[in-house]
């Protein structure tokens, strides 16, 4: 379509408004001004853990929240619940809605189904989702309960490894010392039988000349028995002679 000659352009805009928003425009406020300050104000809130925890308890839906924060559908506000809040939080606040919901559904159905007769009567049936809500809650609070129990029975595993952990750090640590005390003694006599081989070495060294010595003087006593003999002889045939000598001088022929 092409604009008109007064300038007006054939395009319509549609906008949707909240009660404070069309309270703003019937007072004047131009669309464009309630607009921009709303989308400053998306830009400018940032939702945290704490503001988020404080909005939950005043009993604040998700889905008011996405709205607020800007938050594009239900997976990011799950996406940033994750990376800001524990899984046990994030179960507690589950839990906390279920609960919520549960005693709001009751409370409809209660102020819608209660009838008062001339009999006093009240009929108060449970509707199928207030039944399919205790049924999950108290499979939540079964599963709690297993948790716990698996939690505990981790925590008793846990702690006998440990002990046996300890346990066998203490044997190592005792092997250790043992093995340390073997490597002193095996350094100790290594050291000891390097001092005697040395010492053996020396006392070879010495006992060597004594035994050149001992072979020399075991020498001259050869020669000293061997002189000591003719000497002997000499001097018994010195005597035959004497003896003779004697007799022929003292009884003549």
């Amino acid at each position: 379509m092409t604009p008109s000659n007064d300038g007006w352009k054939p395009t319509l805009s549609e906008f949707k408004l909240n009660p404070e928003q069309l309270e703003r425009y019937n007072k004047g406020e131009s669309i464009e001004s309630i607009l921009k300050g709303e989308k400053e104000v998306k830009v400018t809130m940032k939702l945290s853990k704490e503001r988020y925890l404080a909005l939950k308890k005043q009993g604040l839906a998700d889905v008011k929240i996405i709205k607020d924060f800007g938050f594009k559908h239900v997976g990011e506000l799950t996406a940033w619940k994750k990376v800001h809040l524990s899984p046990e939080e994030i179960e507690q606040l589950r839990l906390k809605t279920l609960i919520a919901k549960r005693e709001g559904t009751v409370n409809e159905s209660n102020s819608g189904s209660i009838v008062i007769s001339d009999s006093k009567t009240i009929n108060t049936e449970k509707s199928p989702e207030i039944e399919e809500m205790g049924k999950e809650i108290e499979r939540l609070k079964r599963e709690v309960i297993d948790a716990h129990k698996l939690l505990t029975e981790m925590d008793e595993r846990l702690k006998d490894s440990l002990q046996e952990h300890l346990r066998k750090d203490n044997q190592i640590e005792k092997l250790q010392k043992q093995l340390d005390q073997s490597v002193e003694l095996y350094e100790s006599a290594m050291v000891d039988k390097e001092n005697l081989h040395k010492e053996n070495i020396k006392l070879e060294n010495t006992l060597q000349p004594l035994k050149q010595q001992i072979v020399a003087l075991e020498d001259r006593c050869d020669r000293y028995r061997s002189d000591y003999i003719e000497l002997e002889e000499e001097v018994n045939g010195l005597r035959r002679f004497a003896l003779t000598k004697l007799k022929r001088d003292v009884y003549p022929a």
